[in-house]
């Protein structure tokens, strides 16, 4: 049995668990949003480049911007921080948001979580006043079950809260969700996810074997089950 398909069993023994999905890297591949944006720059700032941008992967790309930005032929370092401040006053923005792509099979199975009497938690470092609407309508798009019973939807207050001590800090929030405790958790970040496991020892963890922080040692993945997309077959 895969992970994938144990965590559905286990749906169906404990109904009103949860399952609590972070977003970024986990059911979204954000590399198109941050390609967009990459060439959106080149538009504004350096045109010669807008033919190597469009040539290089859009998925599953590398975590670090800089890392992306070298692949592209005709590459200038010196033009590194003006992208950076490019890319970031809109890579967290909802207008941007509409770009990113489900990874493969997570709409589909997170629909069948619901189906089986999961309680769906999109748990997310998104923040509330920058990405609220694009990640609701971005859900919606892409028949993600949102705004409906059963589902809840939780991001940051605040766009400076540290990931992790915020999802540490909703834990009591999500128990109170679920009425049978939680399932399953499927995150892209182990120090995420080593949050997850101290407050729910008893639920299955799985990483989504995307990208990750580079700041955070590779090591920390090594005792979580890894799949590399949401496919059940």
């Amino acid at each position: 049995m895969s992970s994938l398909q144990k965590v559905l069993s286990r749906i169906d023994q404990q109904p009103g668990g949860g399952v609590v999905f972070d977003l970024d890297s986990t059911l979204f591949d954000n590399g198109p949003r941050t390609v967009r944006i990459m060439l959106e720059w080149a538009h504004q700032h350096q045109p010669q480049l807008i033919a190597a941008i469009e040539a290089i992967p859009r998925h599953r790309i590398a975590y670090s911007l800089a890392e992306n930005a070298a692949r592209v032929e005709g590459w200038n370092e010196e033009w590194l921080e003006s992208l950076k401040s490019f890319w970031f006053d809109r890579f967290f923005a909802d207008e941007y948001i509409n770009f990113d792509e489900p990874v493969d099979g997570a709409p589909e199975f997170v629909r069948t979580c619901r189906d089986r009497g999961a309680h769906v938690v999109y748990l997310t470092g998104r923040d509330v006043p920058g990405m609220w609407t694009g990640t609701c309508n971005s859900l919606r798009a892409f028949g993600f079950p949102v705004g409906v019973p059963g589902v809840e939807l939780v991001l940051k207050p605040n766009f400076e809260m540290d990931d992790s001590v915020f999802k540490g800090n909703v834990i009591p929030q999500i128990d109170a969700y679920c009425s049978g405790g939680v399932v399953a958790t499927f995150e892209n970040e182990a120090k995420n996810l080593i949050v997850m496991r101290e407050s729910w020892p008893n639920a299955e963890h799985i990483l989504l074997d995307t990208n990750w922080d580079p700041r955070h040692p590779a090591s920390l993945r090594d005792s979580f089950t890894k799949v590399p997309d949401f496919r059940l077959s």
